[in-house]
């Protein structure tokens, strides 16, 4: 019975399989790194403006996965006066 998990061609594309796979993690990960540090940000200039958040903004900004939405979080965070207002 031939074992095609010994040949070179099969050992290539499993190989370029694991880069591709490594590659998409990697940016995942990184992007995930952004949008955690984005809400650290949010977080540390939120709490000197508004005080603390409860725990309902807090938990309304930490399931916020768009990038786009954090980035305009941080936009908006010098013209509101709370954190209602902030996540209008």
């Amino acid at each position: 019975m031939l074992d095609l998990r010994v040949s070179s061609t099969y050992q290539a594309i499993l190989e370029e399989g694991e880069a591709i796979g490594a590659a998409k993690g990697k940016a995942e990960g990184k992007a995930e790194g952004n949008r955690e540090g984005t809400r650290r940000f949010i977080m540390r200039i939120g709490v000197r403006r508004f005080g603390p958040p409860s725990a309902s903004v807090q938990a309304q900004i930490d399931a916020i996965e768009s990038e786009e939405e954090l980035d305009q979080l941080v936009d908006r965070l010098l013209d509101v006066e709370t954190w209602d207002d902030l996540l209008r």
